[in-house]
C-alpha cells in the first residue's frame, strides 16, 4: 500500500544522508485501501500479514534488547487506520509482554475524508484493547504551531511532520530515573507508559512542549528551566497544546 508515499520517504532519507533504510526492510503494494477502515483491516491486513510480521520479527531479532514498538498512524484513510489497527493487533498477539505505544495523527476538523470520522471511531474502539497508550496529535493543532509559532507563511505535510517527529523525539528521548538524577532509565518507552499510563483504561495521551519557534527566532533567545517548567504548567492548567498568547 501506498507506494509513492514509501518510495518519497526512502528517497528523502537517502539524500539526507543521516539515516537509510534497507532494501529489505519495507512493505508496499499498488493497491490502496480507498479510505475504507474495513478494506486495510479486513481484507489487506489478513492478507499480507505474515509478509508485514515477517519484517517485523527480523528487526526484532537484530535487538540486543526490545523495547517496545510506536505504530505511526493515520486515522483519516483506510490504509492507515484500518491495516495500523490489524498490526498492532498482531503486534499484541506476537509479544504480548511488549509495551506498544500508538502514535495517530487526527484528521482536520473541516475533513480530508468524507469517511474519517467513522475511520477515527473504529480505530479507537479497536486499539483500547489492545495498545498500552494511545498519543494523538491533532492536525489542525500543529497546523497552529507551524503557522503562529514557526512563522511558516505557506504549511505543507512536511512541516507539520516535522513538527510531530520533533515532539516525538524530544518525548522519547532517554530520562533520569526516578531513584537517581545521575542514572538514565534503559527503556523510554517503559519508563514513559509507568509514569503516565497509571490505569488500564486512562490511555489517551496528548503532548505538550515548549519553546516552539522558527529556528530564526531561536537563535536570539535564551531560556531558563524553571521558566520552561512554568509554561509547560500554565499550559497544562489550561489544556492548551500552545503558549499562552500565542
Amino acid at each position: 500500500m501506498e507506494p509513492k508515499v514509501i518510495s518519497r520517504t526512502l528517497s528523502k532519507a537517502v539524500k539526507s544522508g543521516q539515516w537509510s533504510y534497507g532494501n529489505q526492510s519495507y512493505f508496499c503494494q499498488k493497491q490502496g485501501s480507498g479510505n475504507n477502515w474495513a478494506n486495510g483491516f479486513c481484507i489487506h491486513g489478513p492478507q499480507h500479514e505474515e509478509a508485514v510480521m515477517d519484517l517485523v520479527r527480523k528487526e526484532v531479532e537484530q535487538c540486543e534488547r526490545l523495547g517496545g514498538f510506536i505504530p505511526i498512524m493515520s486515522l483519516a484513510g483506510g490504509t492507515g487506520s484500518g491495516l495500523g489497527t490489524y498490526v498492532t493487533q498482531c503486534l499484541r498477539d506476537t509479544y504480548p509482554n511488549s509495551f506498544i505505544l500508538n502514535q495517530l495523527t487526527w484528521p482536520y476538523g473541516t475533513g480530508e475524508v468524507i469517511v474519517q470520522d467513522y475511520n477515527a471511531v473504529l480505530t479507537l474502539s479497536h486499539l483500547y484493547q489492545s495498545s498500552d497508550a494511545l498519543l494523538i496529535h491533532e492536525n489542525d493543532t500543529v497546523h497552529k504551531i507551524c503557522s503562529q509559532l514557526m512563522n511558516i507563511k505557506r504549511i505543507s505535510f512536511t512541516d507539520i511532520n516535522k513538527v510531530i517527529a520533533h515532539q516525538l523525539g524530544s518525548v522519547l528521548q532517554p530520562a533520569c530515573t526516578r531513584w537517581s538524577i545521575s542514572e538514565y532509565g534503559t527503556n523510554p518507552l517503559g519508563d514513559l507508559l509507568e509514569s503516565l499510563v497509571t490505569h488500564p483504561e486512562y490511555k489517551l495521551l496528548s503532548l505538550m512542549n515548549t519553546p516552539l519557534m522558527s529556528d530564526k527566532s531561536l537563535q536570539f533567545s535564551t531560556f531558563t528551566w524553571p521558566a520552561l517548567v512554568k509554561n509547560l504548567r500554565q499550559m497544562l492548567i489550561s489544556n492548551a497544546k500552545m503558549e499562552a498568547g500565542s
